[in-house]
Order: C-alpha cells, then sequence, then structure tokens
C-alpha cells in the first residue's frame, strides 16, 4: 500500500513516516497543498493522510 502524507511540519511528517513503514506501508511526504492535489491527480496513492491547515491550499479543500 503506498500513502501520502501530507503535512507542512516536518518533524510531524517524519513521524507519521516511520510509524506507517514500520507497518510495511511505502509512504511519501507532501508539504504544500497544491502539491499534493497534483501528485493525487496523477494517482498510485492508496490513501492519503493529510493535515488541515496547509499552504497554498488546505486538507479540506483537497477532499
Amino acid at each position: 500500500m503506498r500513502v501520502l502524507i501530507v503535512e507542512d511540519e516536518l518533524k510531524m511528517g517524519n513521524l507519521l513516516r516511520e510509524g506507517l513503514h514500520d507497518h510495511g506501508l511505502a509512504a511519501e511526504i507532501c508539504r504544500c497543498g497544491a502539491e499534493a492535489l497534483e501528485l493525487l491527480k496523477a494517482g498510485g496513492y492508496d490513501a492519503a493522510v493529510m493535515d488541515i491547515m496547509l499552504p497554498k491550499l488546505d486538507g479540506i479543500a483537497i477532499t
């Protein structure tokens, strides 16, 4: 399973990624809402974990 983590705080994003990796999931971090939307439109992710307050485009607008 491939997960996109959308989190602008680097420390929190890394903690989430490490936790997902510990459970056998592939995870990538994106720090900007607009970039996350483009990545999700392109496909290839099974799930996304999103912060609500993000630069350029918030997590609610992405969903």
